[in-house]
């Protein structure tokens, strides 16, 4: 006879809340997943999927590998993980976390990097694309696509950080490393149909999540829950986070592009204030989809979520000061002397620059200490 141990009852239960809640708040959790849906047919698919196929592509073409050489060194140095992870960090970079886990999972796949390499690159590899921050987040939301090309490179200046700070103590990987096997190379065309196939299911696993977590999002809200947490953050924060704006930061908790849709109804300078945490961080939605991408072998859960919320913070507290001084005050139409959007974004790249350098100063301090 089986025992229940609370580990196994705990899940149980949970599923058993969760389809009496969508029972119970049923017009609530319809509504809520036509807005995942909504989200899904505007934003997702035409931002995500194009990437997530050219990201399958890259990772299995011969020469995908090439294109990321100039990545070798910050994974190397920076990250303290292998230099055939450096095209998961190009596809972060150039397509958001979608298509940086999708690579990582494809390169896994392929014999590129261990389980364990993978695990360790999961949590520093994931970043809201620039697509998306410039024309969702920048466009939409602050009125300047300069806006949020900002954000995304104080997301790349935490990344840095954080990758630097998770590889604390971690042995440097000897130059050269790649794959443990040599993975038979395809003719272009094969990969390019199954690039499509690849990235054609992942969409479908992410719209699902969008729909799910958009769907419990609204029952939350209807049920109670959101509220009373609304109340205890504006309590926390002594009003600095309440209201719609509150609400705004626990529905972008469970699924960012919902959160994001929310914040594009409130005044800028209330957007700012939760923004730059909660595109770093993702929400539960990107960390489940994260982890769909590996199929059958997920992610260790508490590796990645610790990671995505040090990501959140360190963006929060690099882009905090630079939105309150300068972009906030310039879009009201007050005078900024000291600040403007072009010193802002050259700011901002510098400082991405200066993260690499600190990255190789350091790797050499301690080479030449040993």
């Amino acid at each position: 006879m089986a025992r229940f141990a609370p580990k196994n009852v705990l899940p149980a239960f949970g599923g058993l809340l969760g389809a009496a809640l969508l029972i119970g708040y049923a017009p609530a959790a319809a509504a809520g997943a036509i807005q995942g849906l909504s989200a899904c047919g505007k934003i997702i698919l035409p931002a995500v999927f194009p990437f997530l196929a050219v990201s399958v592509f890259l990772a299995g073409a011969p020469g995908g590998a090439g294109l990321a050489a100039l990545l070798s060194g910050v994974m190397r140095y920076c990250f303290r993980l292998p230099a055939a992870a450096a095209p998961a960090l190009l596809m972060s970079w150039i397509g958001g976390y979608p298509a940086g886990a999708k690579t990582l999972a494809e390169l896994r796949r392929q014999g590129g990097l261990t389980a364990r390499e993978a695990e360790e690159a999961a949590p520093v590899l994931i970043y809201s694309g620039p697509a998306y921050m410039a024309g969702v987040v920048g466009g939409r939301i602050f009125g300047s696509t300069a806006v949020g090309i900002f954000l995304f490179l104080c997301q790349l200046a935490a990344g840095l950080l954080l990758g630097r700070l998770l590889a604390w103590g971690r042995p440097l990987p000897p130059k050269g490393s790649r794959s443990r096997s040599s993975p038979k190379t395809e003719p272009a065309a094969v990969l390019l149909v199954r690039s499509v196939g690849s990235a054609a299911s992942s969409a479908v696993n992410i719209c699902a999540f969008v729909v799910l977590l958009s769907a419990f999002a609204a029952v939350f809200s209807a049920c109670g829950l959101f509220p009373l947490l609304e109340r205890g953050l504006a309590f926390l924060t002594r009003g600095g986070i309440a209201g719609e704006t509150a609400h705004c930061f626990f529905t972008g908790l469970l699924e960012i592009c919902a959160g994001s849709a929310l914040a594009a109804e409130l005044p800028p300078a209330e957007a700012a204030r939760i923004l730059p945490f909660l595109l770093s961080f993702g929400g539960l939605s990107v960390c489940c989809q994260v982890t769909a991408c590996f199929g059958e072998e997920p992610l260790l859960w508490g590796r990645l979520l610790w990671g995505r919320l040090l990501h959140g913070l360190f963006t929060a507290l690099l882009a905090a000061p630079w939105l309150k001084r300068a972009v906030l005050p310039a879009m009201v139409g007050a005078a900024v002397p000291a600040f403007s959007t072009g010193r802002m974004l050259w700011g901002s790249g510098a400082m991405v620059l200066l993260c690499l350098l600190l990255a190789a100063r350091w790797e050499r301090g301690m080479a030449a200490e040993g």
